[in-house]
């Protein structure tokens, strides 16, 4: 019985954890012509996290503490921004 309290203790301390992730979603495009740019890469800077927008320009990004972040987007033939 033990065994299984601290399981479900742990399960719902995981889940409030999960909770508090903060997200950060976006789309990246060129500025010229206003099209979506698929495959950019978004770095989370000071992070181990990125993501790559797909084919509609879109990322998502979870896994984040909420607060506030500069992100780097990189893609080839374009100068990277901040």
């Amino acid at each position: 019985m033990k065994i299984l309290k601290t399981i479900i203790l742990f399960s719902f301390i995981s889940v409030n954890l999960l909770a508090q992730d903060g997200v950060i979603r976006g789309r990246v495009y060129d500025q010229q012509n206003n099209k979506p740019l698929p495959f950019v890469n978004v770095i989370v800077m000071g992070q181990e996290i990125s993501a790559a927008s797909d084919l509609d320009g879109n990322f998502l990004i979870v896994g984040l503490e909420p607060g506030f972040y500069t992100l780097l987007a990189s893609f080839i033939g374009y100068k990277i921004a901040y």
